[in-house]
């Protein structure tokens, strides 16, 4: 499910795994290896796209982490524009404006998984001040 999701695409309700294969999981709490857990494998036919939630009195949509996952242009939030300009959040802050950090990715560093960053999410009434301000 979580390989779909970060294509674009989500399991549709209530649907059962096309192969359910064995596969090594690790246990952060554990610190170790678990193996011959089950995996679920979902085939394309069994997914749809990713419908991304909509922007609402000017605050941008976020994860349980204050993040916008962004792994594809697809995921973009509706009613919102992706910025690519570093330092964007200071000038939101000082304008008041809400603005998200997006979540391009993760990046394989010492075992561990760091979040790559890639710009800031702000709703589009506001990209043209933010840029501007920038």
């Amino acid at each position: 499910r979580e390989k779909w999701y970060k294509q674009g695409r989500v399991v549709k309700p209530f649907e059962t795994a096309y192969k359910v294969v064995k596969c090594w999981r690790y246990d952060r709490e554990k610190n170790e290896w678990l193996g011959n857990q089950p995996c679920d494998i979902f085939g394309i036919w069994q997914t749809d796209e990713f419908d991304p939630p909509t922007a609402e009195n000017g605050m941008v949509p976020r994860n349980e982490y204050g993040n916008v996952e962004l792994f594809t242009p697809k995921m973009l939030p509706k009613k919102t524009v992706h910025l690519q300009l570093p330092g964007l959040n200071r000038v939101c802050r000082r304008l008041g404006i809400d603005c998200a950090p997006a979540l391009t990715g993760f990046d394989k560093a010492r075992m561990r998984m760091i979040p790559v960053y890639d710009g800031f999410v702000v709703c589009e009434e506001f990209g043209d001040q933010v840029t501007e301000e920038w």
